[in-house]
């Protein structure tokens, strides 16, 4: 009997924290995960929280009293439909480590985890611990900007470099979407040495056509790596995509692509989740 996988919600007890927990309980209903709800304690309360510790209390307990008020007072759980199993955690120590240490655990499904969004994910996600979640995790990081209610994923953005794309990659993205009847657009990140995307684009129809006409929609087509970020915004507000998936075997690709946004202001706020996902060689 297979075990029931978790779902990893690392918190800080913010507003984003409390709307990324939101929807992380409908993506476990969806399917039907566990959800654990973490916080991991660096050693030393804040200002406030040093003046609502109670005499003889430990900071362990009042974290965890605070973790259970987090998980339990919150006034809207969404369209949830189906009871989700939440367990919550209190960790010491450095807060990617011990984030990516669970991330480990065979029974660890995916890390969502909440951004603030101000100008765009991938701003926000450069030098911050959400940013080395998704660099180091070695489960599927899901990321939730702040404000993003949990909707159908529809039209889900698949972004690559595409210059080692193999059939297990592709296909396990496609086994995802097939999950949500999604329809999926293939966006190559152009390199300075890259081959012909007319090349790209025949290896990638070959694989889709393989075994006949492919049962979802699709769409391909080839971005600037000189200005991807605003090019990737660009394409997922005029196609609404509702879920932009960064897929990557070597890490090299979204460690590149996250470093982008350190050179440049973006152009527009997003509203977009993103998912970093690694492949294991």
């Amino acid at each position: 009997m297979n075990r029931m996988k978790t779902i990893i919600v690392p918190v800080d007890f913010s507003k984003v924290a409390h709307n990324a927990y939101l929807y992380a309980l409908e993506i476990a209903s969806f399917f039907k995960h566990k959800v654990k709800v973490v916080h991991v304690y660096g050693g030393e309360l804040d200002a406030m929280e040093r003046l609502a510790l109670q005499v003889g209390d430990t900071p362990f307990n009042y974290l965890l009293s605070k973790l259970n008020n987090f998980v339990e007072g919150a006034p809207d759980k969404g369209d949830v439909m189906t009871k989700v199993d939440v367990a919550v955690e209190i960790l010491e120590g450095n807060v990617v480590k011990k984030i990516v240490q669970l991330s480990q655990n065979e029974d660890t499904a995916m890390i969502i985890a909440g951004t603030e969004g101000h100008y765009n994910w991938l701003d926000q996600l450069t030098g911050s611990i959400t940013s080395a979640l998704a660099q180091k995790a070695n489960c599927p990081v899901l990321l939730v900007p702040k404000g993003a209610k949990y909707s159908k994923f529809d039209h889900m953005l698949y972004a690559s470099d595409f210059s080692s794309a193999d059939e297990k990659m592709i296909m396990k993205f496609i086994d995802f979407a097939k999950l949500f009847d999604a329809s999926v657009h293939f966006i190559h990140i152009e390199d300075e040495d890259d081959i012909d995307f007319t090349a790209i684009e025949d290896s990638m129809f070959n694989l889709l056509f393989k075994d006949g006409d492919p049962t979802f929609s699709f769409n391909m087509v080839s971005i600037n790596g000189v200005d991807v970020i605003s090019g990737l915004n660009q394409y997922a507000e005029e196609n609404e995509i509702d879920l932009m998936v960064l897929v990557n075997r070597h890490r090299s690709f979204v460690d590149n692509l996250l470093g982008l946004s350190t050179t440049r202001q973006l152009a527009m706020d997003t509203n977009f989740p993103l998912m970093v996902y690694h492949f294991a060689e």
